[in-house]
């Protein structure tokens, strides 16, 4: 376990659960209640002085103190094993009874709850002294990892402080740059690498859906056939029938083949001396072109009316398609949104408290604009400079006043 003196925690990241100690009923589920109730405490801390028989003193710069509790990425605790330890952490520091919010995430591959406590004692008004806090619980971690047999999460925690205890102050130093960049860059791939793998482990799904649903489409068409089929069925029966016994009156007698030529509209004539010369071939092959007509005529008919049908649940299909497209393309860029939120946060560099106080303030550079000509040319100039600048601008001045009310010019 380790801790981070972050100075706040954001409650708008992704809250675990909120609960609060020695404040009134109802704040953990109003944590801004909380808050109003540590202000009120240490903006009237003289107050409280004044009551308790104390002394005032000066108003204190920074009456909040927060820290957080983290543990290993393979640990799971529980909300009463979170309470339990951040509780235990206020004892140390003796400030058990003092007002605190404890704020647990889940926003990080290591689960971590923030304890802000308020310095400022509700019943005195006195704030309690932060000296040796790392110390205090850096000494409590190494405790709670020694109980449950834990030392091997943070080995140089115990032997920091027998080096302290043989005299040698030392801490624990960060991992450098390049390992802290590998370390993020081991779990970035890690996440894209799971991220293409449930993608690809996604298409063999999708395709199935795919072609489940190509099926039933050709499930549909195969049906409608069918019903086309039995719905034609008579008309080629009755066809059928009606075109064989044409062409058996046909061959059967002259009287069937008159009756066929006084049936046509035109060459009724020219058909008659043809059967009663005996040459009815032509006749015979018109018959039967007529039928083969008779036929194409039908089974276009049948072949429309089975491609309708299977035009309006191929648009079916093509809707439901597309839907389900529509709904996979969805889910992807939200997945690949989470997936880039979650890098992000590994990414991201959380700077504490040590890496806020190594760093040199900020010196303030001067706003060039809002500085006059004059500023700006006398800024590297000697004193002895700038006083004969000041004088040659004196002797170079005009003894007339501006506006044409100098010198005037009479004419002759």
């Amino acid at each position: 376990m380790y801790y981070l003196h972050d100075k706040g925690a954001n409650t708008s990241d992704r809250v675990a659960f909120v609960d609060v100690a020695n404040l009134p009923k109802g704040s953990a589920e109003r944590p801004e209640r909380a808050f109003a109730h540590m202000i009120h405490t240490a903006e009237h801390a003289n107050e409280l002085k004044a009551a308790a028989g104390l002394k005032a003193g000066r108003k204190m710069k920074d009456p909040v103190y927060s820290y957080s509790l983290s543990w290993h990425p393979s640990e799971n605790p529980t909300r009463t094993d979170m309470m339990a330890a951040a509780k235990e952490t206020l004892a140390a520091l003796g400030m058990a009874d003092r007002q605190a919010v404890f704020i647990a995430h889940n926003d990080t591959e290591h689960p971590h709850i923030h304890v802000i406590v308020n310095r400022v004692c509700q019943e005195t008004g006195r704030a309690h002294t932060m000296s040796n806090d790392r110390l205090i619980l850096s000494d409590w971690a190494l405790r709670y990892r020694k109980e449950r047999g834990e030392e091997h999460f943070c080995p140089e925690r115990a032997e920091n402080k027998a080096k302290r205890e043989q005299g040698n102050w030392t801490k624990h130093k960060p991992d450098s740059r390049a390992d802290w960049y590998e370390l993020k860059k081991a779990q970035s791939d890690r996440l894209w690498d799971g991220y293409r793998a449930q993608k690809d482990a996604l298409k063999g799904d999708r395709k199935k859906q795919s072609e489940a649903l190509w099926r039933q489409k050709e499930k549909r068409v195969d049906a409608r056939k069918r019903e086309a089929k039995t719905m034609f069925r008579p008309a080629w029966r009755d066809m059928f029938k009606r075109q064989r016994q044409e062409l058996k009156d046909f061959d059967a007698s002259w009287i069937g083949r008159v009756n066929y030529v006084l049936a046509q509209p035109t060459g009724k004539l020219h058909g008659l001396l043809m059967v009663l010369a005996g040459t009815t071939g032509q006749h015979r092959a018109a018959l039967l072109r007529t039928h083969d007509n008779e036929k194409k005529q039908l089974s276009n008919h049948h072949r429309n009316h089975v491609a309708q049908a299977s035009r309006e649940i191929t648009k079916v299909w093509k809707a439901d398609r597309d839907q389900l497209f529509d709904k996979w393309k969805a889910q992807d860029k939200e997945r690949f949104k989470e997936a880039k939120a979650q890098s992000s946060r590994i990414w991201e560099k959380t700077q504490t408290a040590d890496d806020r106080q190594a760093e040199p303030p900020k010196e303030k550079k001067p706003n060039a604009a809002r500085r006059s000509f004059a500023e700006r040319v006398n800024e590297n100039k000697t004193p002895e400079q700038k006083a004969e600048r000041k004088a040659n601008a004196a002797r170079r001045s005009r003894s007339r006043p501006r506006g044409g009310r100098g010198r005037s010019f009479t004419p002759d």
